[in-house]
């Protein structure tokens, strides 16, 4: 969402927007939007009503029970097609997201923006809920004739994807332990399949032993050359080894290897990042990398980690009012940590005209390292 605006969204509408989309359905007419899921229908029908304050301030991951966060996401569904069916309160909405983008709190910028209390629009909500519900076929979104083309994988994906999806997410080494363990152990029975040797390289470039994993690389190379995950994960091997080595050369080694991957796919965003940050320790912040940098935001500007070091490198060259834009979603982000608070102070520095140290958010390294 943040792709397309400056705004920054409450979790029930983030969330809640996402449940609308979700049962879309394509026609010959259009799309159809506003349908609800069996699952969502009986939990607005059945489930325990969360009270409003909880749902307009909290966060799924702030919920103690699986219970909580299925009744919030069923409420959030049917608060968000309640804007969508009601204008009034789309435009009370619409005056709400404005009201946080200035810094205004969950509850205290409710009233003035909707014009009625959250204990108001929670009854709206009760009462909305009983209502015979519509859908919309969405304008100008007849289909495409389009061409589309798919690939089985490989049938070693049937032991290693699941344990390998768990590994991309990086989580704590401790965490990672069972699926490093299990993508070792599978890869063993597909030697030679270029889908096995990706895995086990990506459990060894992040958990493991990076020189090994370069051996896992290095045999994959020839066998899937036009694969830019392939190069991209090459390059964070000779990144990371570089990093710890301090080794120039394995950094320079990196960057090719991020190049190639961006000449095959141009439009990966978590490429240009690596590249971005494999030439730092290099050359620093040069005009190249920060053009690389800022179309890296510009493709992914809803990546926190991504945003916040191009709003640094931005006022490292003094491009104050373009780093302010790229910070001002950040500042109003409502469940994001200590992001808020860096994205405040570094917004004064840019309206001051000063610099500030730099920092490369999300650096290919996991927790503890």
């Amino acid at each position: 969402m943040r792709a397309n605006n400056r705004l920054a969204y409450p979790a029930w509408y983030t969330e809640g927007f996402a449940e609308f989309l979700s049962t879309a359905e394509f026609g010959d007419k259009g799309v159809n939007v506003g349908k609800v899921t069996l699952e969502r229908g009986a939990w607005i029908v059945d489930g325990e009503w969360m009270p409003i304050e909880p749902f307009l301030t909290k966060h799924p991951g702030e919920f103690s029970s699986g219970d909580e966060v299925a009744q919030f996401y069923a409420q959030a569904w049917l608060a968000t097609h309640y804007l969508f069916a009601t204008p009034e309160r789309a435009r009370g909405f619409d005056a709400y997201t404005r009201a946080l983008l200035q810094g205004g709190d969950l509850l205290s910028a409710f009233e003035p923006s909707f014009g009625i209390t959250p204990a108001q629009f929670d009854k709206e909500l009760w009462a909305y809920r009983r209502r015979p519900i519509q859908f919309w076929t969405l304008p100008d979104s007849k289909p495409v004739s389009e061409n589309i083309t798919s690939h089985r994988l490989n049938r070693s994906a049937d032991d290693l994807l699941l344990p390998t999806s768990h590994l991309l997410a990086l989580p704590s080494r401790e965490a990672a332990k069972d699926s490093v363990a299990r993508v070792r152990e599978q890869a063993r029975k597909h030697p030679g399949d270029p889908y096995a040797l990706q895995c086990q390289a990506l459990a060894e470039v992040w958990y493991g032993d990076l020189a090994e994993a370069r051996k896992q690389i290095d045999a994959l190379l020839p066998l899937d050359e036009a694969n830019p995950d392939v190069h991209h994960l090459s390059g964070l091997c000779d990144l990371r080894a570089g990093r710890k080595a301090k080794d120039h050369d394995l950094l320079l080694r990196a960057q090719e290897s991020f190049g190639r991957a961006h000449q095959i796919s141009d439009t990966r965003p978590q490429t240009m990042y690596r590249y971005v940050e494999s030439g730092l320790p290099i050359e620093g912040m040069t005009p190249h990398l920060l053009d690389v940098l800022v179309r890296a935001y510009k493709l992914a500007p809803q990546v926190d980690a991504i945003a916040m070091t191009t709003a640094q490198a931005l006022i490292s060259q003094e491009r104050y009012d373009e780093a302010i834009l790229v910070l001002q979603p950040l500042t109003a982000e409502l469940h994001g940590g200590d992001m808020p608070g860096i994205a405040r102070r570094l917004t004064e520095v840019a309206k001051n005209r000063e610099r500030t140290s730099f920092s490369f958010f999300g650096a290919a390294a996991i927790e503890g390292e």
